[in-house]
């Protein structure tokens, strides 16, 4: 099978896009979209409580059990976190939780309290007795949502509900802002929204609904169009793109078939400047990377493999760009994709009914593990974590959403 990689994001100019996150909106350790920040890093650069002298005492600090009902093993998705949202009682610091049943939840972080839950009206009308079209197309709602900070306190939820509405919700009260617009064809499968400069991305596979795999872009200002693709025979990208700088120059990394392709941004056509094969992988798909620099400045690439978090260092050798084998962590039954935090890697173990999901905190620069959760989750992972503020949130597949961290005071 041939695959396009799209990397429509840099029509908008690559370098100066993917630097636009701003200290007013990270300063809280926010989690705005999925993978941390548009360049899907997973990476938190700006934690300040948790870190690998402390991670072993970290314990669960609440968990509550939402109301979404699982489609086809699709539960909960990676929380989002609004670290200073301005409310009617206080300032509050917001987990935004999206569900597969076109629901959207507002938690209270500090306490574990649910807040607001908005249900979706659809102009989609499902038959009678449907569960969706299997695991691949399990209908619903089915990409993380994104936030944006347009102000200081305030922040807005962006959602694509299952009729293929783009909704516009207020952090703080759930409420919808604008009246909903169509964005996809219906029943479709869109992935994780992503928002750079004003403009809302995304793209769906499977065929799911009848619908042809697409890039989609949601802009009310200008028109964007593609600037640079590449196809790689038989790669079957299944990984976001994720971007990270090097020697002045954006990189785009991306895996496919048990490969990790390495691109220059601005030369997408001329093919990959480095490659290398995820051990292990066989026919599992490493879904999302991370990358991180270390506190030697070595730049860091993660994968998930089918029982293992596989790493590899980003090196210069003979002038040219190339990828180093890193460490491999210990045996992890199909682990989700990675995040970062303050050197510390975690990753969870996907689970099941019988064997559920174990959260695990490893030493992101020598593979050790130095921390993990026992028994305390009781049900199988399938959404991806998230980080902000001394805690990690884990998105249980019976609908319960579990934080880890300190009972410290904030």
């Amino acid at each position: 099978m041939t695959r396009r990689l799209l990397v429509g994001l840099i029509a908008l100019g690559a370098a100066g896009v993917w630097t636009v996150a701003t200290d007013a909106q990270q300063k809280k350790a926010d989690w705005l979209t999925d993978g941390g920040d548009p360049q899907r890093t997973a990476w938190q650069r700006n934690e300040t409580i948790l870190t690998k002298a402390n991670v072993k005492e970290v314990k669960l600090l609440w968990k509550i059990q939402l109301d979404n009902q699982p489609r086809q093993m699709h539960s909960l998705f990676p929380p989002l976190i609004a670290g200073n949202v301005s409310t009617a009682a206080s300032t509050k610091e917001i987990a935004i939780v999206a569900g597969v049943s076109d629901t959207i939840y507002g938690v209270d972080v500090d306490s574990g309290k649910l807040l607001w839950k908005k249900h979706f009206d659809s102009t989609f009308q499902e038959q009678t007795g449907g569960r969706g079209g299997g695991t691949l197309c399990p209908g619903g709602l089915t990409a993380t949502p994104v936030l944006d900070q347009p102000s200081p306190g305030k922040y807005i939820a962006y959602a694509v509900s299952w009729d293929g509405r783009l909704r516009k919700l207020d952090v703080a009260t759930g409420e919808e802002i604008e009246p909903p617009a169509l964005f996809l064809p219906p029943n479709g499968k869109p992935y994780a929204l992503n928002l750079v400069n004003g403009v809302i991305y995304t793209t769906t596979a499977q065929g799911c609904g009848g619908n042809p795999n697409n890039f989609y872009s949601y802009d009310l200002a200008t028109t964007l169009k593609q600037k640079a693709s590449v196809t790689i025979p038989d790669a079957d990208f299944r990984s976001s793109p994720l971007v990270f700088q090097w020697k002045d120059k954006d990189v785009v990394a991306a895996a496919g078939k048990g490969t990790l392709y390495l691109f220059e941004s601005t030369a997408l056509s001329r093919g990959p400047i480095a490659t290398a094969g995820l051990p292990g992988s066989g026919k599992f798909e490493a879904g999302a990377l991370a990358t991180w620099v270390d506190a030697q400045n070595v730049r860091w690439l993660a994968a998930p493999s089918a029982r293992a978090i596989v790493t590899f260092k980003v090196v210069e050798a003979d002038g040219k760009t190339a990828i180093q084998q890193g460490w491999t962590s210990r045996d992890i039954a199909s682990p989700l994709p990675p995040l970062v935090v303050n050197g510390v890697l975690f990753t969870v173990s996907t689970g099941s009914k019988l064997v559920p999901s174990v959260l695990y905190a490893i030493d992101a620069s020598s593979g050790n593990v130095l921390w993990n959760s026992g028994r305390t989750i009781t049900t199988s992972v399938k959404g991806g974590l998230s980080a902000g503020q001394g805690n990690v949130y884990v998105p249980g597949g019976d609908g319960t959403l579990y934080a880890f961290g300190f009972a410290i005071e904030k």
